[in-house]
């Protein structure tokens, strides 16, 4: 399991690197790996590059938070949709709104700025 962001030492609990090299060179020797990505990753290239280098393409992209992914075209995390970047079999997006709302809480309002 790596992770894929700025948390340093006694902040993650496995590897974390924002380089993209890097990540490719842990990922290699292994069959199967865990990458977990921060929604920052994205907006910074990090993934893209590694894939360039030689990082395989995913078998399943799980995305939570869904809704930051959406809007305008360009936007740097709906970038994970983009199967040319982020080469994969199968993504799963999940939101929690449409689960509170089921359940009769109302999703927290979010701030504009």
């Amino acid at each position: 399991m790596v992770g894929v962001s700025s948390l340093r030492g006694d902040e993650a609990v496995f590897p974390n690197t924002t380089g993209a090299l890097e990540l490719a060179d842990w990922v290699r020797p292994f069959g199967k790996v865990t990458v977990f990505a921060t929604y920052a990753s994205l907006g910074l290239g990090t993934l893209e590059r590694a894939h360039t280098a030689h990082l395989p393409g995913w078998d399943l992209i799980v995305v939570d938070e869904a809704h930051r992914t959406s809007g305008r075209i360009g936007k740097p995390w709906a970038a994970v949709h983009d199967n040319a970047l982020y080469p994969r079999l199968a993504a799963a997006v999940h939101d929690g709104h449409a689960e509170a709302v089921a359940a009769g809480r109302r999703p927290r309002a979010r701030r504009a700025g």
